[in-house]
């Protein structure tokens, strides 16, 4: 199990790093502190420790978030306060990208850092097995978000897949892709169209438009999910 692991760590790191190896170095400090906090979590006896060294862990790792969605949004609301008052000087904005699949994979390190503070999961002391739970490639970019306790049994044990995998996989795929580019991709010319130019258009149309983009935000995250489950299936996993 172990070089099945390390084998799908590294394509997930590869699939990740491809555009930017900046991102992979995000990832991997993120999963650095979880696994680290979590550790010291597991080796204390005293509550009042082990909360310390969670809320450590919650708090880094939701920092990083924050810095890189929020930064420049409350900089830029304090620059233009500080105009409004008559002060020149300003605080400088950072050219922040906000790194793809951050939000997720953050949020599962964070299930894994409460879980064993909670007593639900253990400490994995293996690192392959919590870097490969924060970057396994199907959930990385959009989720779903997976609880420790129920992927990580997974990336702990061997995997295989046999013909009822395969074909459940590929029908989820298929299905997925069905969805997104048959159904959705349809119903938003129409919804396009619609809402082009909104104020010409008469009250039931409008509504129309507004079911018509319902079903497509729908089917096109649905779609998506099915795509990501139909992934894991045919690497050994159920999400």
């Amino acid at each position: 199990v172990k070089g099945q692991n390390i084998i799908l760590l590294f394509a997930s790191y590869f699939f990740y790093g491809y555009w930017d190896v900046r991102l992979l170095c995000l990832l991997i400090v993120c999963t650095g502190i979880s696994y680290i906090v979590v550790l010291k979590i597991d080796a204390c006896t005293e509550h009042a420790v082990r909360k310390k060294y969670m809320l450590i862990g919650v708090l880094a790792v939701l920092g990083i978030l924050a810095f890189f969605k929020y930064y420049n949004f409350f900089v830029g609301s304090l620059n233009n306060l500080a105009i409004s008052f008559g002060f020149k000087n300003s605080i400088t904005l950072l050219n922040l990208i906000v790194p793809v699949g951050l939000s997720f994979y953050i949020f599962q390190l964070l299930s894994y850092i409460l879980d064993v503070y909670r007593g639900e999961q253990q400490a994995i002391r293996d690192p392959i097995i919590i870097a490969l739970y924060a970057a396994f490639f199907p959930t990385l970019l959009s989720g779903p978000i997976e609880r420790s306790r129920h992927l990580i049994p997974q990336i702990e044990k061997p995997r295989s897949i046999n013909a009822n995998s395969l074909h459940s996989g590929t029908f989820l795929i298929l299905t997925g892709l069905f969805k997104k580019f048959i159904i959705a991709d349809f119903l938003a010319l129409r919804v396009n169209e619609i809402f082009a130019q909104p104020e010409g258009q008469a009250a039931g149309v409008l509504l129309e438009g507004v079911y018509l983009f319902t079903a497509q935000i729908y089917l096109d995250f649905s779609g998506y999910t099915d795509i990501v489950r139909g992934s894991a299936i045919l690497l050994g996993f159920e999400i």
